[in-house]
């Protein structure tokens, strides 16, 4: 099995023609590296894919929902690691990939990672409101930390955006069935699923009707021209491409204003 459906989108080499607006640095009283850009009262955690740290268009995602009125913080969970790094291929032998992603992914990782570094370095910087936008692997990360696990406090996420989800590796991984998690939402969820993502993360689908069953606002909107990757990993070239990443930059940005 694959985190990811067939037909998606390759890894992307970050842009060299690029250069991050924003700073690496390691969290305090830790051993996370974070990527930082943008100032103000309201952060936005962004969860990576499984091509890690340094994959795709990731950095100027940050940078561009930072200039948006964003502090945005991309932690780098994987720890210097990525599929590539490991020789996990998602696309050429899944059950590696699954081994691995299970040691280095696992969703009460991420969420200890956040109440003890992460939280508290945001609110020392006067962080009132935070979100979170996952892509692929990155948005069962998203998923979990907007939906505590059953008898836990509400989640202090404002809400939370999940960009061609990977929520299949919920299960996957032992860790439950992604309807299971969205059931328990305490915010506000927006969903962009690409043309090859599953029909339960479309409008009716699935896991959509579970966060409605939660009582939160919820959101698909379906991105049928695209593959699975697109915002971080898409050919820009290609008219279309480049059409549905702008619009689905605005979308994410106007979600997030909304919602914090």
């Amino acid at each position: 099995m694959s985190c990811c459906p067939p037909d998606s989108l390759p890894g992307l080499i970050a842009p060299e023609d690029y250069t991050p607006k924003g700073t690496v640095c390691t969290l305090p009283g830790s051993d996370l590296s974070c990527y930082e850009v943008g100032s103000g009262d309201k952060a936005v955690i962004v969860c990576y894919d499984i091509f890690g740290f340094d994959g795709g268009r990731t950095k100027g995602i940050c940078d561009q929902i930072a200039n948006a009125g964003f502090v945005v913080l991309l932690p780098d969970f994987y720890r210097g690691d990525n599929c590539a790094k490991s020789g996990a291929n998602p696309y050429t032998d899944g059950d590696k990939f699954m081994a691995w992603f299970a040691k280095v992914g696992s969703s009460k990782a991420v969420k200890d990672d956040v109440d003890n570094t992460i939280a508290p370095y945001i609110k020392s910087k006067g962080v009132t409101k935070i979100a979170t936008v996952g892509f692929c692997s990155g948005a069962f990360w998203s998923l979990a930390l907007c939906c505590p696990a059953p008898n836990a406090p509400p989640s202090p996420f404002a809400c939370g955006v999940l960009a061609h989800p990977s929520l299949g590796l919920s299960k996957a991984v032992g860790e439950g069935a992604a309807e299971e998690w969205a059931d328990r939402c305490t915010c506000p969820i927006l969903f962009m699923p690409a043309g090859n993502d599953p029909d339960t993360l479309l409008p009716g689908g699935s896991v959509v009707k579970a966060v409605e069953a939660s009582g939160q606002e919820v959101r698909s909107v379906h991105f049928a021209d695209m593959q699975h990757g697109w915002i971080p990993r898409g050919d820009l070239s290609k008219e279309n491409v480049a059409r549905d990443v702008t619009a689905g930059m605005e979308l994410i940005i106007e979600f997030l204003k909304k919602h914090t």
